[in-house]
């Protein structure tokens, strides 16, 4: 027995095929079931006629329920189902679809907010006889299984609305460096990937990688979109549900320590509800050639005395200078 105040109703946003509803905005029908009955037939094999028909004799205030087919109004759903645990009744159907059997009923169930007549034949099923083989699927629909109709007295309608919103655009990044232990003075290329992993389109995806000091811009080539070196801002534009946009970013390596290039995912519309992703980071470390200084860049030698002798006509001449050691 339900109390009076706020109700709560847990649903995992499936149908009863198990496929999601779309995103949308839909109306929720809420009403109470007055004196809920069942009328069960078990193992019946065959109903022709859509019986059994019920009827509500002493309707309160003497008004007929607002079903279809008034105080002869029911209810019933003879399509498969899928239980909590996720089971899905009926072996080798699908949930959603009509039960397996010979001959099932032309409409497998009733409306859920209006019911049908019982006195009518919508619900008929099977043949005029036989069908018995004690078998659920291959014998007339009603054989070996069990088959539910109920009814109830409902309260007045409440009408809300429910909406359905997706996860949003989950924008990931990712980076790597095409050669993370360059020569100092060598240019290196950074590979920045955005990827939309959400289930909704994405607008004005930006990202941002401003080169680090340690290192030298040098030219930068999205795939979409346009990248401003002085901000470090790449303004990626749209990515729709599994699409992906690169930019290739190539710099100079000016040092022997570590330097650290940083992406990250830096607006986007709708709002990005997971920002575990939104950033991602490559390292170089500059190299040197064994044996010389200056971070590799070699030296002009050591200036040593250079002594020219010049023969001519009539004599020598002599001279001297200092050489710098470059040929």
């Amino acid at each position: 027995m339900r109390t009076s105040g706020a109700q709560n109703v847990a649903w995992d946003g499936k149908d009863n095929s198990g496929t999601f509803f779309p995103v949308g905005t839909y109306q929720v029908h809420a009403r109470f079931h007055g004196g809920e009955y069942h009328f069960p037939m078990i193992d019946v094999e065959n109903d022709t006629t859509g019986g059994p028909t019920i009827t509500l004799l002493n309707p309160p205030g003497g008004s007929c329920l607002a079903l279809t087919g008034g105080c002869a109004g029911g209810f019933y759903d003879d399509r498969a189902y899928r239980t909590l645990n996720g089971t899905v009744v009926d072996s080798g159907n699908t949930a959603g679809n009509v039960l397996c059997g010979l001959n099932p009923p032309a409409t497998p169930s009733s409306n859920a907010i209006t019911g049908y007549n019982t006195a009518s034949a919508q619900r008929a099923f099977g043949a005029a006889s036989g069908g018995n083989a004690n078998v659920p699927c291959t014998g007339n629909f009603g054989d070996a299984k069990g088959l539910d109709m109920w009814t109830f007295f409902p309260s007045s309608t409440q009408l809300a609305p429910l909406n359905i919103v997706g996860p949003g655009a989950d924008i990931g990044i990712a980076k790597s460096v095409s050669n993370a232990t360059p020569a100092v003075g060598a240019n290196v290329t950074f590979t920045v990937t955005a990827r939309n992993n959400g289930a909704d389109p994405a607008t004005s995806v930006q990202v941002t990688d401003l080169v680090p000091a340690g290192l030298t811009f040098v030219s930068a080539a999205p795939s979409q979109g346009v990248y401003t070196p002085g901000t470090g801002i790449w303004n990626v534009g749209p990515l729709a549900f599994g699409a992906t946009a690169t930019l290739q970013l190539t710099v100079k390596v000016n040092r022997t320590t570590p330097v650290t290039n940083t992406a990250t995912r830096t607006g986007t519309t709708p709002a990005d509800p997971n920002p575990a992703n939104d950033t991602a980071t490559s390292t170089v470390t500059g190299t040197t050639v064994p044996g010389l200084p200056n971070n590799g860049v070699p030296p002009v030698a050591s200036l040593w005395p250079l002594v020219v002798v010049v023969l001519i006509a009539g004599g020598l001449i002599a001279g001297r200078r200092r050489s710098t050691g470059r040929s």
